[in-house]
C-alpha cells in the first residue's frame, strides 16, 4: 500500500466516522440562529457582536454536547489525520486580534467578517472528509455574506447570521445525506 493509499483510507475512516463534521456544522448553524435573535432582539451594535462573539465561541461545546445526543464522535484520536481537523479549525484563531480591530473601531462590520471567516475556514475540509461540499459552500457562504452586506441597510444585519444559520442547515442535510452514501 502507498503512502497516498493510506492517507485515502485515513481521509474515508475520518469521513464515515465523523459523518463528514456534521457536528460541528449544526452547531455552527445553532450557533447562527441564536447571534440572528441577537441582532432581531436588540440595537446595541457593541453589545449584540460581544454576544454574537461569546455563542460563536460555543460551537465546540454545543458540538460536543450534540455528539452525546447523536452517537456521533466528537473525535477521532485513533484517526492520525483527526488532528488535521483541529489545525484547520484553530486556524480562524489568527483572526481574533483583526476582529478585536472591528469591534472597537468599525462594529458594524464585525459580524461580516464572523460570516466570512466561519465560512471560508471550510475550504480546507473538503479534502479532510473528501467532499466537495465544504468547498462549494465556502465559496457559497463569502460570496453571499458580501452580496448581504453590499445590497442590504445596515438595519437588515441580521440577514448575515440568518444566512449562516440557513447555509450551514443546507450543507448538514447535504454532509449527512452524503455520509450514509459512504458506507
Amino acid at each position: 500500500m502507498t503512502i497516498k493509499d493510506t492517507i485515502d483510507e485515513l481521509r474515508s475512516d475520518l469521513s464515515i466516522k465523523m459523518k463528514n463534521g456534521i457536528l460541528f456544522i449544526i452547531a455552527g448553524s445553532v450557533s447562527w440562529l441564536v447571534m440572528m435573535l441577537i441582532w432581531l432582539l436588540n440595537k446595541d451594535v457593541f453589545m449584540n457582536n460581544l454576544f454574537s462573539v461569546i455563542v460563536g465561541g460555543m460551537v465546540s461545546t454545543f458540538a460536543y454536547f450534540l455528539s452525546r445526543l447523536t452517537k456521533i464522535p466528537f473525535s477521532a484520536p485513533e484517526n492520525h489525520l483527526g488532528i488535521l481537523g483541529l489545525i484547520l479549525n484553530l486556524s480562524s484563531l489568527f483572526y481574533i486580534p483583526f476582529n478585536f480591530l472591528l469591534l472597537f473601531f468599525v462594529p458594524e462590520y464585525l459580524i461580516t467578517s464572523l460570516a466570512t471567516i466561519t465560512g471560508a475556514h471550510f475550504f480546507g475540509y473538503f479534502w479532510l472528509y473528501k467532499t466537495v461540499w465544504y468547498a462549494v459552500f465556502a465559496g457559497v457562504i463569502v460570496i453571499g455574506v458580501f452580496l448581504i452586506k453590499l445590497l442590504l441597510p445596515f438595519e437588515m444585519i441580521y440577514m448575515i447570521p440568518l444566512f449562516m444559520f440557513l447555509a450551514l442547515g443546507v450543507l448538514s442535510i447535504i454532509l449527512y445525506k452524503e455520509s450514509k452514501n459512504k458506507r
